[in-house]
């Protein structure tokens, strides 16, 4: 650690020294970064600030051709965008665990996809798959459609038909019509497995 070697003073001296400029304001150029990247997600904005810190602290100095504020800023960026690949890669990996499993119904299958990605707080991509759909499609996974649970099952299929004003049968069959070319609209997105014959 760059600490164990500094004799000159306190430690809040050795990183004014070693970055440019006081923790404190460090601390506030890091956390403007953080906020830009993970807005609204606490536990994120934790993670880069403290992460940029502890590198501010026992990394490389400052490079001379950097202003302080633009070198804190530099350091915290990195570590935002590789926090935010990193859980961008958890999210992929996810979704295509859930795409490997064996084929089993449509409807629960699709539902499994749902169920993860909703967990994952990927609500974004969901709403763009159904956005692909053809309007009968998005329609009837609209009604069905759970918002708090991420799941299909907020109407019956009775409800459905008295909504929709058709047979129950075709509310059956439209549903998972629906919910088979929901699965390969994610896929599409890029969550496609490894094996296309696993799909």
């Amino acid at each position: 650690m760059a600490s164990e070697v500094w004799e000159g003073g306190s430690d809040e001296e050795f990183f004014a020294q070693h970055v440019g400029m006081k923790i404190e304001d460090a601390a506030v150029v890091v956390g403007r970064v953080a906020r830009r990247y993970f807005a609204g997600d606490v536990h994120m904005i934790e993670d880069v600030s403290q992460d940029t810190l502890e590198e501010l602290w026992a990394g490389p100095a400052r490079l001379p051709e950097y202003e302080p504020t633009a070198w804190v800023y530099f350091v915290a960026r990195r570590i935002a965008v590789d926090l935010l690949r990193s859980r961008q890669r958890e999210r992929d990996r996810a979704v295509r665990e859930f795409l490997l499993r064996p084929r089993t119904q449509p409807r629960d299958m699709a539902e499994a996809v749902v169920a993860r990605v909703w967990s994952e707080g990927m609500a974004k991509i969901l709403e763009a798959a159904i956005a692909r759909l053809p309007p009968d499609h998005q329609r009837i996974l609209g009604l069905c459609l759970d918002p708090v649970k991420g799941d299909f099952r907020a109407m019956s299929e009775k409800e459905l038909a008295t909504e929709l004003a058709v047979p129950q049968g075709t509310v059956k069959s439209r549903k998972n019509a629906a919910l088979r070319r929901l699965r390969d609209v994610l896929i599409d997105l890029g969550a496609r497995p490894e094996n296309d014959h696993d799909v």
